[in-house]
């Protein structure tokens, strides 16, 4: 279990005590929708999940853990050539499972991390923006359109893009992990270059950022299907 959120100036270490049981089922629940939110077009839930690994793995110094998360990768990987269809007549899905165990995995090897190798969750955090990100906009719109939080619907930003792009997986899929390697970068700079409570703070506004753009994409996405 997340016993604490981490250390930051100014205002310390923020201990969850007993509430970190639940605390942490909720967030493990979360992320697993999460990326299942977001495997909604061919690639995009396992380029996503392949750019997480990728920077997790930067994290850690210790040889075993960097072997098990490239044990991911790689098949993940090949899974992301065949969803693509590059091999023509074979194409594979993620599926429902699929999403659901990379949720899984992605959430416990990030609690690992923090528990048990001592890395900083402002710099883990930025791992899982995407999914974050999308899963809170998502139900804040609905709660807002007074809509059910547990239907399916078009209304998650690759659906959009996928439109707006002449209805392409790949200019969606390519576009969404270009933005998830910037964001993750720049995150990576500001937590070494500056303090843990500026990537926090950093974090929460990057999100007011995202909201705003993603209701001007689907204000455009609007219009087309108008």
């Amino acid at each position: 279990f997340i016993d604490n959120l981490g250390m930051y100036e100014k205002i310390g270490t923020i201990n969850l005590g007993k509430f970190k049981y639940i605390f942490c089922i909720l967030c493990v629940l979360l992320l697993i929708n999460a990326v299942n939110y977001i495997d909604g077009i061919d690639g995009l839930a396992l380029s996503q999940t392949i750019i997480s690994l990728i920077y997790l793995s930067t994290l850690t110094n210790d040889s075993g853990t960097i072997f098990f998360i490239y044990c991911i990768i790689i098949p993940l990987s090949i899974n992301l050539l065949f969803n693509f269809n590059f091999f023509n007549k074979i194409k594979f899905f993620l599926g429902n499972s699929g999403s659901l165990i990379i949720g899984f995995v992605l959430s416990f090897l990030v609690i690992f991390l923090s528990k048990f190798e001592e890395i900083h969750p402002s710099y883990l955090i930025w791992s899982l923006y995407f999914y974050v990100y999308e899963f809170l906009s998502v139900n804040i719109v609905r709660i807002l359109n007074r809509k059910s939080l547990f239907g399916a619907g078009k209304d998650h930003i690759h659906h959009a893009l996928y439109y707006l792009f002449n209805r392409s997986h790949y200019k969606t899929t390519i576009t969404l992990s270009i933005l998830s390697t910037i964001v993750i970068y720049i995150s990576y700079i500001i937590n070494i270059y500056s303090n843990n409570i500026s990537s926090l703070i950093l974090f929460i506004l990057m999100f007011f950022l995202y909201f705003l753009v993603r209701k001007k994409i689907f204000e455009k996405y609007n219009k087309i299907l108008n």
